[in-house]
């Protein structure tokens, strides 16, 4: 019986610790100019368009931007920055232990 009793507590054990774990995506580019110039500073936001819950974050010098630790969904994504023309994708599929890989091109903004 303690046999028994000990292979039950860990196979409990196995399957709490199976349900816990959430697989999760990134989604990651580079934000660049007409020119193939890097946008540093930019500001990227993602949101899960069934949530509503955003995440936001910069480019890098290199232009670069990275979402990682994203549940599976479907997303939409806004970049900005000062001189340029904002940019908005939706619809963006994230799958479990996938990647999505987006790069921005920004058109500056008219001088009138």
């Amino acid at each position: 019986m303690k046999c028994s009793l000990q292979s039950g507590l860990l196979f409990l054990c196995f399957l709490t610790s199976a349900q816990a774990q959430t697989t999760f995506g990134s989604i990651t580019g580079t934000v660049t100019d007409k020119s193939s110039g890097v946008v540093p500073g930019a500001q990227v936001t993602v949101a899960n368009q069934d949530t509503g819950v955003s995440r936001r974050a910069s480019t890098g010098s290199s232009g670069v931007y990275n979402f990682t630790n994203l549940l599976p969904g479907v997303y939409r994504m806004n970049v900005e920055q000062k001189g340029f023309n904002s940019l908005q994708r939706s619809d963006i599929v994230l799958f479990a232990n996938g990647t999505v890989n987006i790069d921005v091109q920004l058109d500056r903004k008219s001088v009138v």
